[in-house]
């Protein structure tokens, strides 16, 4: 996940965009505060993620997307 991460962000993030990463270890956390110290302390390289979340203007998010409805 971190590879498409790193595509995403080279040269193609809009003025008003943002990325956002969904890890898999998040689901098992329910404090807020875990949360926070758990992902100062992960790079992200190997870990598993559930997805990844596009905020941006609607054309940003059309080209990252591509035709994949699901994606919107």
């Amino acid at each position: 996940m971190s590879a498409v991460m790193q595509q995403l962000t080279e040269g193609l993030m809009a003025q008003d965009s943002a990325l956002s990463l969904f890890p898999a270890y998040a689901q098992a956390l329910h404090d807020c505060s875990e949360y926070w110290h758990r992902h100062g302390l992960l790079a992200h390289a190997n870990e598993a993620m559930l997805g990844i979340g596009c905020c941006g203007p609607k054309r940003w998010v059309n080209r990252m997307t591509g035709s994949l409805p699901l994606w919107r």
